[in-house]
């Protein structure tokens, strides 16, 4: 249960792999569906969590009753703070029992589900790069490094025109 909530936080948050492993419990608003994070540089953010991830949260939280006096939200075994090299553990291992045949670690989650954000934001509800440069939690000076993601998306545009030009088909 803890490295299935594991999995859902990183994929619907994109925290990187220290700030999810520094999570404490008071961090987490289930009701409100958003989680505190202390980013890079010790700059606090607000992030938003999905359903999903606010019932596995949940259901994490009261099984995780059981270690009261540890603040961290993701314990290891003996009821400490879960180290940042189980969580790469635990991403190498659920992408090793879905099939993924390709390199994963929470950075490469991070970078996935960041281009999934823009992909997705071609309706109205959202998918831009300035929120998604906030959900990441880049620097409003940084707006660089949050474009790289929009770059990806370009080429995966310049992949599916090749397959489907209509000109091409002619």
């Amino acid at each position: 249960m803890r490295n299935k909530t594991i999995m859902l936080v990183l994929i619907d948050t994109w925290f990187r792999l220290a700030e999810l492993a520094g999570l404490n419990v008071a961090d987490v608003n289930i009701v409100e569906g958003r989680c505190r994070v202390m980013g890079k540089g010790s700059r606090e953010r607000i992030v938003p969590t999905g359903g999903r991830s606010r019932r596995a949260l949940g259901e994490w939280l009261l099984v995780r009753r059981a270690a009261p006096r540890e603040t961290a939200l993701f314990l290891n075994q003996s009821g400490g703070r879960l180290g940042a090299r189980v969580v790469q553990q635990a991403v190498t291992s659920a992408a090793r029992l879905a099939g993924i045949p390709t390199r994963s670690s929470p950075h490469v989650l991070r970078h996935s589900f960041a281009r999934a954000f823009l992909k997705n934001g071609g309706d109205k509800n959202g998918g831009d790069v300035f929120s998604l440069q906030r959900i990441l939690g880049h620097s409003p000076a940084s707006l660089q490094v949050t474009r790289r993601y929009g770059n990806l998306v370009d080429e995966d545009l310049r992949a599916i025109h090749r397959k489907a030009s209509p000109v091409d088909r002619l």
